[in-house]
């Protein structure tokens, strides 16, 4: 009776364990538990080098090759009454100061925008004679009215030109380039000082601003260089360049601007 009684027990608890594990087998496994997806391999990006930036800028050193005045002297026999002598002494000197940017427009090509501020100066004087000089005479017998000029002036000039360079612009190495383009020139802040001189007397100081001849010229640019670039992307730029000017902003006897101009630069660029 005992036996019998222990193997009905033992046969409720298998069938209990039985059911169990079905139970076990058929519940959803929890989400956290899932085997994680395996991670794409990661690409490699390859960056290609640049050695002309799309967008750049810096600053420039303009040096004249040739004075933006000549020292001159005219003698005009304006009727036979009146002479009227001229003398210009240029007296600025030839550095001039700037900025840049420049524009990637293709692989080899740039649109390179320049802006240069000058200074010119000159002191000057013109004699003018009126009467006659009668040849019985020893002295001068016409009379003589002398005026002593003192100018300081600025430029500002601009000049977009189409860049050129050797080289693709991400292929490795320095590059030489050519440039053609426009020019445009400003002048402006112009200060003057005249002193009248008449025998014994002396009249000092009118300073009435001496009008130019053209506020605004126009002429065409053409450079040559070459860049050079460090391992921090910092570029130097040598260049020689040739503007010639279509319009003279001063322009009166012996007061003349030049109109070729050729100059030095160096551009530091970032």
């Amino acid at each position: 009776m005992f036996i019998g009684k222990s193997l009905l027990t033992l046969s409720y608890a298998a069938v209990a364990t039985v059911a169990l594990a079905q139970t076990a087998a058929q519940a959803p496994k929890p989400e956290g538990t899932k085997p994680a997806a395996p991670k794409p391999a990661e690409e490699e990006v390859l960056q290609t080098p640049v050695f002309v930036k799309r967008f750049s800028l810096g600053v420039s050193l303009n040096v004249l090759g040739l004075a933006p005045m000549k020292e001159a002297s005219t003698s005009q026999q304006v009727s036979d009454i009146l002479q009227v002598n001229s003398n210009t002494l240029p007296k600025g000197n030839r550095i001039g100061y700037g900025a840049f940017v420049q524009l990637r427009a293709s692989s080899r090509f740039a649109i390179n925008v320049n802006g240069v501020l000058r200074r010119i100066k000159w002191e000057g004087t013109v004699d003018t004679f009126e009467g006659v000089d009668r040849p019985t005479t020893v002295q001068d017998d016409r009379r003589q009215t002398s005026v002593d000029e003192k100018t300081k002036a600025r430029y500002f000039d601009i000049y977009a030109t189409l860049r050129r360079y050797s080289r693709d612009h991400d292929e490795e190495g320095h590059r030489w380039f050519w440039e053609l383009g426009p020019a445009f020139r400003q002048v402006n802040q112009i200060t003057t000082e005249l002193t009248t001189r008449r025998g014994n007397e002396r009249n000092c100081c009118d300073v009435t601003p001496r009008v130019p001849a053209n506020k605004w010229s126009k002429g065409f640019s053409a450079g040559f260089g070459g860049q050079f670039r460090d391992d921090f992307g910092l570029t130097v730029t040598p260049q020689v360049r040739y503007t010639r000017w279509m319009d003279r902003p001063f322009d009166n006897l012996s007061i003349r601007t030049m109109v070729n101009q050729v100059e030095g630069m160096v551009s530091i660029g970032f």
